[in-house]
């Protein structure tokens, strides 16, 4: 699992966009765990995110 710090560090965001990124309908982000208050995410499940249309068509 990865805390939101390395997932925002994985794509070069800040705090508002990975937020922004769990808000939006279109690009299905993955949800996170909450440990303790704090926010995980499995790896697994963020490759498949990037790997998925969704994730693919913010970089056009």
């Amino acid at each position: 699992m990865l805390p939101a710090i390395d997932v925002r560090r994985r794509y070069g965001v800040s705090h508002m966009t990975v937020y922004r990124w769990q808000k939006s309908d279109k690009l299905d982000f993955p949800d996170p765990i909450v440990i303790a208050g704090r926010k995980y995410w499995y790896v697994n499940d963020l490759i498949r995110w990037e790997q998925s249309p969704a994730a693919r068509g913010m970089a056009q």
